[in-house]
């Protein structure tokens, strides 16, 4: 349906708005109403026809002279019926700014609706209640509307003490009304009688109010909101696009109902490529071709932004991507600093002026070790069998074989070494050296934790007391929020966990590190999800870390790669795992009846079941006993509700997947990741439907076995003894490393 802008109608027009669900016209009567108030931009309307409602204008007493600003007219206009109004029109009323006078003062005043004034009627300069006279063309259309009188908001200027326009206290009681003569048919103002302010029945009620001029009108005269357009595109969901290697083409749309054409612009950088008029529902291009994108800056990265434009309100589309010319995975390894004291007393400095970021840490020393693209004769810095392991809410590991031909074989150091892997020029994962073990043709097995493991260095103090969900996460990770190049910074979190309560009261002052604080204590308790996060510091080559918290999947990225049967799913493991499976409680307790000598206990019991899961299932059953005062059925319906609502089946769903991530094949796509979701598809087994990357195996040079995990990991029993077992090799391994080290 056609619409245009209500600051393009004519005065005097009939737009429409609805009244409790009703259709009510309102004349567009004066476009930038009192500009020197409200600015410009604001769009009066005044009812056409008078309300069915009758309310007095004001109650008077004997202490008391009539005034706008106390009236119950003023209240009853700006507040029960603006309430009739739908919501999307209360939305836009805001506060209009308008002029007043009165018996006891005069001004400006605020409100989002009122009535009009003697002066707006009339332009009789000595009613001094607004700067606007609305033009006679409106005027004609709301007495075409009848209701003769309607009140206004005016009180009458001059008091005169004969002929009772004063009562015998002097009380100023006199409104100014607008209606027609009966002697020559002519509108007019004149003054109610002495009591007639106090009348329902004296006058009629024409509300009025402003909303902005950027509303649109259909053509059946409906007002309504104006929308921003919408674009739509295949990066929809997802933060970046990845890293891209050469130009690229992005298929889009772009929609809007109210108008026939858009006028689109395309930016890369923020510098414009193109700008042209696209009609509603277009399908387009964003392209990047090859020429503008050799220009482009070298592992950096870069931003696209798509806007579109309705002629009032307009849509933007930014989307990032990493441009490199190292396609793969590399390798490297070195040392952090947190940087010199110069850097920090620049970098504190732009923090307190809101204008820059802390520095955390950066490179001291870097060097590449694992380069698949190597020639021959540089073979000394390949690693061998390079395997990366990541896991949510694990600190994740990395493995390699150490030749001796390589340079780099003696400066490993535990625990001091950090090693880093980049996925297309782009850093997915950083740890440290946590073991070194020397087989026995001299090769060095080299074991790395990942960075979260940094959080086992730092000490933590917790308080026994009642925290949100918010409050604890950061009362965690503020600890580790100034240590170094180890130093983790409040990242992005939930909405929802400022709702989430977490009571330590009766655990103690806890003594512990910032990671098994997060671990046993913020995840244990709540849930959610970890993921460690990097951007560039406002120092030349430094880095901030951040820990964000999210607690549902839909809060994280998603890639627009498909695993798709048939293209590039290899083989699927499903899985569902059944844990906690309770349908079925029962709560036993006493009562006790009677009076005195004849009063008796008895025992008495309820039960609470989920039927469903019975169904299923059969039953599972639990019992409980209340301890302490006698019950009643309905309290131990109760706590046996309660701890069903606890103890519900629960089910983990899981695939673990092998697929070919196209990216490895050279197609030009973003890459599947750990800890974004992707939409699985595969119809011999009945799945279609988004999942979380929970867990991710990449062998480096084995990019075909990659293992990716989309919903909860399983581990079986062997698996987590296994664990167990690992971690205690893993740490007289570590202490060994480490002290054959300070021997050397």
């Amino acid at each position: 349906m056609a619409s245009a802008k209500l600051s393009a109608k004519a005065l005097g027009s009939i737009v429409k708005v609805n009244e409790n669900g009703t259709a009510a016209e309102f004349v567009v009567a004066c476009h930038n109403y009192e500009a020197r108030l409200n600015g410009s931009g604001r769009t009066l309307l005044v009812r056409k026809t008078s309300l069915e409602d009758r309310e007095l204008w004001a109650q008077l007493n004997s202490t008391t002279n009539l005034d706008w600003n106390v009236s119950h007219m003023k209240y009853w206009v700006g507040s029960k019926y603006i309430a009739r109004l739908d919501e999307e029109i209360r939305r836009n009323l805001g506060k209009t700014n308008y002029y007043y006078s009165g018996a006891n003062s005069a001004g400006r005043i605020q409100g989002s609706a009122f009535l009009l004034s003697a002066y707006e009627l009339t332009g009789e300069r000595q009613y001094a209640d607004s700067s606007t006279k609305l033009d006679d063309a409106v005027l004609r259309v709301l007495e075409s509307g009848g209701g003769s009188p309607w009140w206004t908001r005016s009180v009458w200027p001059e008091p005169q003490k004969e002929n009772g326009d004063k009562t015998e206290d002097g009380r100023y009681t006199r409104v100014c009304l607008y209606g027609k003569s009966d002697s020559d048919d002519k509108w007019s103002i004149y003054k109610s009688g002495v009591h007639d302010a106090e009348s329902a029945d004296t006058a009629t009620i024409r509300p009025c109010f402003t909303v902005p001029e950027d509303m649109r009108v259909y053509e059946d005269g409906t007002l309504r909101e104006s929308h921003a357009p919408v674009i739509i595109n295949a990066y929809q969901n997802a933060g970046t696009m990845g890293t891209c290697g050469k130009g690229f083409s992005i298929p889009y749309a772009v929609y809007d109902d109210d108008v026939g054409a858009l006028t689109v612009t395309e930016y890369v950088d923020g510098i414009q490529l193109r700008r042209f008029v696209a009609q509603n529902g277009q399908q387009l291009a964003f392209t990047l071709d090859e020429n503008v994108f050799e220009q482009l800056a070298t592992e950096k990265q870069h931003a696209i932004k798509i806007t579109a434009e309705n002629g009032i309100k307009t849509a933007e589309w930014t989307q990032t991507f990493f441009k490199t010319e190292k396609l793969g995975y590399r390798v490297y390894a070195g040392t952090l600093t947190e940087g010199s004291l110069e850097d920090h007393a620049v970098s504190s400095a732009l923090e307190a002026l809101g204008t820059g970021k802390r520095l955390m840490y950066k490179w001291a020393t870097r060097e590449c070790i694992y380069d698949p693209t190597c020639v021959d004769d540089e073979r000394d810095n390949i690693i061998i069998d390079p395997q990366l392991e990541m896991e949510k809410n694990e600190l994740g590991s990395f493995e390699f074989t150490l030749p001796v031909s390589s340079h780099f074989y003696n400066s490993l150091i535990p625990r001091r070494t950090v090693v880093s892997v980049e996925e297309d020029g782009v850093e997915i994962w950083m740890g440290y050296v946590t073991e070194i073990d020397k087989d026995f043709q001299m090769e060095k097995k080299v074991y790395c934790e990942g960075e979260l493991g940094f959080l086992k260095d730092i000490s933590l103090v917790l308080e026994p007391k009642e925290y949100t969900a918010y409050e604890l996460y950061s009362a965690i990770i503020s600890t580790a929020s100034a240590k170094g190049w180890k130093s983790f910074k409040l990242g992005k979190t939930s909405g929802k966990l400022k709702n989430i309560k977490v009571n330590l009261k009766e655990s103690g002052t806890q003594y512990t590190t910032v990671w098994d604080a997060l671990k046993n204590i913020l995840l244990g308790n709540v849930g959610g999800m970890l993921y460690v996060r990097k951007e560039p510091s406002n120092i030349e080559g430094g880095y901030v870390r951040y820990l964000d918290y999210f607690l549902t999947e839909d809060e994280l990225d998603a890639t627009t790669q498909c695993i798709e049967f048939g293209k590039n799913l290899l083989d699927l493991d499903y899985y569902v795992k059944a844990y906690d499976i309770v349908n079925w409680v029962t709560y036993h307790g006493y009562e006790t009846k009677g009076w005195w000598i004849f009063s008796h206990t008895d025992k008495i019991s309820v039960t609470v079941k989920d039927a469903k899961s019975v169904e299923i299932y059969g039953p599972i059953e639990r019992c409980y006993v209340a301890d302490g005062t006698a019950s009643t059925e309905e309290s131990l319906r109760k706590a046996a509700k309660k701890k069903l609502d606890e103890l519900k089946l629960k089910m983990d769903y899981s695939f673990e997947i092998s697929a070919l991530d196209l990216r490895d094949a050279g197609v030009d796509v973003m890459r599947l990741g750990f800890m974004k979701r992707a939409q699985i598809l595969s119809w011999p087994h009945e799945l279609n439907q988004y999942a979380l990357c929970t867990k991710l195996s990449i062998p480096l040079e084995r990019l075909d076995e990659k293992k990716f995990t989309f919903g909860s990991a399983s581990e079986t029993l062997s698996g987590q003894q296994a664990t167990g077992t690992g971690v205690v090799k893993r740490a007289v391994d570590t202490l060994r490393s480490v002290v054959n080290y300070i021997n050397r």
